[in-house]
């Protein structure tokens, strides 16, 4: 997606990813490369904040980052995920005094209540495991019930933001169907693009937002942060979709031989950086 985007504006920029098993691993090479920046995946959102000399006031409140700018010789955590997420929201809805459900109580509840919090939605909370509600709740001043609660709760926007229904598992549902009230259901899984929840809902008549809206807008919000230019948002979502058509669902299913890799991306400006990388390989013995 951010190959396909540079490429559009020529930019001079190359996007690699990085394999690394720690972040001690990892972060002594970033003095050694001409970084713009990083994308952060999980499960290094939240252990890399110490390694940082600063945060913005979205990704301390939100206790995790998943981008890292380099200012001079700092590095900067950001989190676009918190936009991101709300962006689809505002272009179909008010969320001041919106009656907003959210599933899930992970990372990415976290990023999305924080926001909705913020934009003065009146959310809650819903998880299988209670005491995590009840901490996420605690933690932006929101509602919390318990899962079965969930069954025709009055609202107007019902969020799945757990990882029910993400490929290969993708025909999971978080809920049932048959237990939305609400006019509009969001589900920001994007592999696939529409999962089973969304599809059960567009046949029952709701307005449903997949996840794939999500992921570009935090792409592009990362592509401004690394380059200071606007983003191709059409370039971006189609290269999305194209590898979404034909390659995610395999990455999602690791063969029984095989284990994922902890992955953290980095960005360079230069071939160097590729060459550090390929010196690094060797050097280990790959």
């Amino acid at each position: 997606v951010h190959n396909a985007a540079l490429r559009a504006l020529d930019l001079d920029y190359c996007y690699l990813p990085f394999e690394a098993t720690t972040l001690a691993e990892f972060l002594p090479l970033l003095s050694e490369m001409r970084l713009a920046g990083l994308s952060v995946t999980l499960p290094h959102k939240e252990a890399i904040l110490p390694h940082l000399d600063g945060l913005d006031e979205t990704a301390r409140r939100v206790g995790a980052v998943n981008t890292v700018i380099k200012v001079w010789n700092r590095l900067e955590g950001r989190n676009t995920d918190v936009e991101a997420g709300l962006v689809p929201l505002r272009r179909r809805m008010t969320l001041r005094g919106a009656r907003v459900a959210v599933m899930g109580a992970g990372g990415a509840a976290r990023a999305l209540v924080y926001g909705l919090s913020i934009e003065g939605a009146r959310v809650t909370i819903f998880n299988r495991t209670r005491s995590r509600a009840r901490a996420l709740a605690r933690a932006f001043g929101v509602r919390h019930l318990p899962w079965d609660r969930l069954r025709h709760f009055p609202c107007d926007l019902v969020i799945n933001a757990t990882s029910v229904g993400l490929a290969p598992d993708s025909e999971s549902s978080p809920a049932p169907i048959s237990w939305i009230r609400s006019p509009r259901v969001y589900d920001i899984i994007y592999n696939p693009p529409e999962t089973r929840f969304l599809r059960e809902a567009r046949a029952r008549g709701h307005q449903v937002v997949d996840g794939l809206e999500m992921f570009v807008e935090q792409a592009a919000a990362q592509f401004v942060l690394f380059t200071g230019r606007e983003a191709p948002r059409d370039v971006m979502r189609e290269t999305a979709l194209r590898g979404l058509g034909h390659e995610a669902v395999a990455a999602q299913a690791p063969g029984p031989a095989s284990r994922p890799a902890d992955r953290v991306t980095r960005r360079a400006r230069s071939s160097r950086a590729h060459a550090a990388r390929r010196k690094t390989r060797r050097a280990r013995g790959h």
